[in-house]
């Protein structure tokens, strides 16, 4: 066997995006945002954060929304979350808030502990998204904060109970 046809049998055995990459093959797969990857990770109640918390980030990303299926949203994002945040108790079933505050036209992806992807663009006014979840479930929340265009700007997420 050719060397060039072991490296794409290497690379296949170790993924079909890798093959894909190192073969040449016609398929091309897009990679999308994987809850499976953690974010950085924090862990707070519903009632630490009714004192709101802020957290700094770089909003965007190299992988384009509008080439994952079933994904809502366009925009840019990284495949691992930005923030896995875990909800360790809400007795209260107070909501739960994200926003973000940005340099450019960002966006808020989010997968809940139920397995379910939210997105918003405009929401917080001025270009910039916030998603509210009422009656927020405990567990984790994984964050993608992201840009419209392709490229990075400085952004600040908020998250506070309600």
């Amino acid at each position: 066997m050719p060397n060039n046809q072991k490296k794409c049998l290497k690379h296949a055995i170790m993924g079909l995006s890798l093959a894909t990459l190192f073969c040449g093959s016609s398929v091309v797969l897009a990679a999308c945002p994987d809850y499976a990857k953690s974010g950085k990770r924090y862990e707070f109640s519903a009632e630490d954060a009714y004192s709101a918390k802020t957290y700094t980030i770089e909003a965007g990303g190299n992988l384009d929304l509008s080439q994952c299926a079933k994904m809502p949203g366009e925009g840019w994002v990284t495949e691992a979350p930005d923030f896995t945040f875990k909800l360790t108790a809400n007795p209260n079933n107070r909501a739960i808030e994200f926003k973000v505050t940005s340099k450019c036209d960002s966006v808020l992806l989010i997968n809940t502990p139920t397995s379910k992807w939210q997105f918003d663009d405009d929401s917080n006014g001025a270009l910039d998204p916030k998603i509210r979840i009422a009656a927020a479930t405990t567990g984790y929340y994984d964050i993608w904060i992201g840009n419209v265009e392709k490229g990075y700007c400085d952004a600040t997420l908020k998250v506070e109970t309600f």
